[in-house]
């Protein structure tokens, strides 16, 4: 296959996706510094010289492994790049196939569109829609969510999860055939992250005492020595539920993406979940306790358990 970022390459991906020779196409952004922990990211305006679909430009992202090569060194990255592809390319056509024969009428629209996908020894890569050219937008990743997105955000879960556990009980084969190599890859992200984990969670004692809560300095220096924190997510990722589904496994706001009116971004219309290099099988407990306990403000946090009844 063609390598990665030079213009054949992406001449090559867009045409394979697009279906048509006859565009001109720029790079209008790329991943900046701190972004894009995993891949690679570009965002390209096509010009199309025969309208597609009524359009006559296209804007695309595409999300590349970031340098071929690499997973020799980290083959983790690789591992993830490629879940990704899966997702996309087998989950998502799976989801979307069980749904047209069911015929329920609502899309599986909680995913941007996904035009290509490409998978061999080197490269990893996806051709998506860029939604943010239709008033998408990132939420400030500072800042919590407030209910009204919490509420979407939830809402997105429970279809995703309710569509794997019925693909699972009414097409088990197919459920089956799509996730066989779906394995967790939480305890492989964690066990990256040991040192992390063993030098900076204990910092929090003081950081607790310096914050004037030696109440929960107290409570907190309890609990990491009677079991560390990088001992408790091992345990968690060693657990086998009964009930495992896909799950997204990467809940933080920045992998979401909030549709707006105007410019009130205080109550989105619709959202996209985005980056799927962590998918699978695991129980949705997973994902709903990151989203929740991530995304939650300090004021919202007393309503914790209205808002899992919300998500159930």
């Amino acid at each position: 296959m063609v390598e990665v970022f030079n213009e054949a390459a992406l001449r090559f991906w867009i045409q394979q996706s697009i279906g048509s020779k006859k565009f001109t196409f720029i790079v209008e952004s790329t991943t900046q510094k701190g972004e894009g922990y995993v891949g690679e990211v570009l965002f390209i305006k096509v010009d199309l010289q025969k309208p597609i679909n009524g359009k006559d430009v296209l804007h695309l992202v595409i999300k590349t492994n970031k340098n071929p090569g690499s997973e020799k060194k980290f083959p983790i990255v690789q591992e993830f790049c490629k879940r990704e592809v899966i997702f996309y390319s087998k989950i998502l056509k799976a989801f979307q196939e069980f749904q047209n024969d069911k015929n329920v009428n609502a899309s599986f629209d909680m995913v941007p569109k996904c035009y290509k996908t490409f998978l061999d020894d080197d490269n990893q890569v996806i051709v998506l829609e860029n939604l943010k050219k239709e008033n998408y937008a990132l939420h400030p990743r500072e800042q919590p969510l407030n209910i009204a997105h919490l509420e979407m955000g939830l809402r997105s879960y429970a279809k995703l999860h309710a569509l794997s556990f019925a693909l699972k009980d009414q097409r088990k084969d197919l459920f089956e055939k799509i996730s066989k190599n779906c394995f967790s890859l939480f305890k492989d992200m964690i066990q990256n992250f040991q040192t992390l984990y063993d030098t900076k969670t204990p910092t929090l004692v003081e950081k607790l005492k310096e914050a004037g809560r030696p109440d929960l300095s107290i409570v907190y220096e309890k609990f990491i020595n009677e079991k560390s924190i990088f001992e408790r997510f091992m345990e968690i990722s060693d657990v086998i539920s009964k009930d495992q589904v896909i799950i997204h496994a990467d809940c933080h706001n920045a992998n979401m993406l909030f549709q707006y009116k105007d410019n009130d971004t205080t109550t989105p219309l619709h959202m996209v979940l985005l980056d799927f290099q962590a998918t699978g099988l695991h129980s949705p407990i997973i994902d709903l306790s990151y989203f929740l306990y991530i995304n939650l403000s300090s004021s919202d946090f007393p309503k914790l358990k209205d808002f899992v009844e919300y998500y159930y």
